[in-house]
């Protein structure tokens, strides 16, 4: 995946949670934009760092460890919550 791919589905969590009445669903749907846009900062800061370019820049970040790192995210183990 690549920086537009994540912020594009960070937008697409925040557009949904507005189409949402409850408040809980709306809050949860936050959670995963806010991991997406900060897996999409971590992605730009690796890019620019030099750090893993390569892999970034061919595409081969892995989806398990991005997967991971957004449950991190949304469980709230680097102070989003």
């Amino acid at each position: 995946m690549h920086l537009v791919e994540y912020r594009q589905l960070a937008s697409e969590y925040r557009r949904l949670a507005a189409l949402l009445t409850r408040t809980d669903d709306k809050e949860a749907l936050e959670l995963f934009a806010i991991a997406w846009d900060k897996i999409a900062d971590n992605h730009d800061a690796m890019l620019h760092s030099g750090a893993g370019r390569a892999d970034l820049m061919n595409g081969k970040t892995s989806r398990a460890s991005l997967t991971a790192l957004l449950f991190v995210r949304v469980a709230g183990n680097d102070g989003i919550s």
